[in-house]
């Protein structure tokens, strides 16, 4: 995935906040799915589209974790997302 490339959610997933935690509905897989912490905060910054590079310094500063770490696990999230018709390339 390119640093640059612009991501959003998909609309068309129904998702809720339950407890801190996002719970998506995955009509595809028709199952339900719940985001860690992590997951959590990312999918709920993708309200507005960012960037993976802005997703990144997202995690990194509200988790309090080393830049290459968040980037590894970050953009392995969002390629399942991307995999899983989650979220979107604009």
């Amino acid at each position: 995935m390119a640093a640059q490339q612009v991501l959003t959610r998909n609309n068309e997933v129904l998702w809720k906040l339950i407890e801190d935690k996002v719970v998506l509905l995955d009509m595809d897989e028709g199952r339900a799915i719940t985001l860690n912490e992590v997951g959590s905060h990312i999918w709920t910054s993708l309200e507005k589209e960012k960037t993976n590079d802005e997703l990144v310094q997202d995690v990194t500063s509200a988790f309090d974790i080393d830049e290459k770490t968040a980037r590894k696990d970050t953009t392995a999230f969002l390629d399942d997302m991307l995999k899983r018709d989650l979220i979107r390339v604009m």
